[in-house]
């Protein structure tokens, strides 16, 4: 994802991989630090050259997750704004 501003914070996600779990660590950056923060995890099957995490015109991260089973699914999550 691109950082982003949300008003006047800055929104970055951050990718961390640990052994086999892979996920992102989504930072709300205010003038006194993280004000939100969160870890989604890496959710695209497959090879994508597509980044999976968005900042849509309501402030709020989406997803794009997907898998053999369940297909695509887009899920929301407030930056609490």
């Amino acid at each position: 994802m691109t950082p982003e501003l949300v008003g006047h914070d800055l929104v970055v996600a951050l990718p961390v991989t640990t052994g086999t779990v892979s996920e992102y660590t989504v930072l709300r950056l205010g003038a006194h630090g993280a004000a939100i923060r969160f870890s989604l995890p890496y959710a695209m099957w497959g090879t994508s050259l597509l980044s999976d995490l968005r900042i849509g015109p309501d402030h709020a991260i989406y997803q794009l997750s997907s898998s053999p089973t369940t297909g695509v699914v887009i899920s929301r999550y407030s930056l609490g704004l």
